[in-house]
């Protein structure tokens, strides 16, 4: 991941530019912590809605809660992401646990993605369902921490070039 200098603004855009749409110095270091509390919202509401969707492909079965657990990320996800929003002297704080949690979601569903090419090349795959909604799990993590670490770091620099 390069950063790539902005002909429009002459500022160096952070990697991944298409997620995050920032591109220094045209933001202030305020503005960086709302961008990254809006990503932290769409984060969960995502899972939350991946969690709900595929507890509800599968039927509903309150047997089996396992489907739900993206939503169990999203939800202090989203919560999360709307205190950084509000509290903005605490909004490093608020998105430092949120990437933490991202951290840990990434964590136990990484280990699915070994099994995508088996399950896209037609292959057997135990409990189908379950791979495909840790592979998105994954991904949509493990792009959220890319792209709020990058952030972070950014918003670190700036801060201490305006001292």
């Amino acid at each position: 991941m390069k950063d790539t200098r902005n002909a429009s603004s002459g500022g160096t855009q952070i990697g991944l530019a298409w997620y995050l749409n920032i591109t220094l110095p045209s933001l202030s270091y305020k503005q960086v912590g709302f961008i990254l509390a809006e990503r932290t919202i769409g984060l969960g509401a995502v899972l939350v809605i991946l969690g709900v969707g595929t507890f509800g492909l599968l039927g509903f079965d309150t047997s089996n809660w396992t489907p739900l657990i993206p939503a169990f990320f999203g939800v202090p996800l989203l919560i999360l992401g709307l205190l950084a929003q509000r509290q903005r002297k605490r909004s490093t704080l608020l998105i430092s646990l949120a990437m933490l949690l991202a951290a840990l979601a990434f964590a136990g569903t990484v280990s699915s993605l070994a099994q995508v090419p088996a399950l896209l090349s037609g292959g057997t795959v135990p409990r189908p369902m379950a791979v495909l909604e840790q592979a998105i799990t994954a991904l949509l993590t493990g792009t959220y921490l890319v792209v709020s670490l990058r952030a972070m770091v950014m918003r670190r620099h700036q801060r201490n070039v305006a001292r």
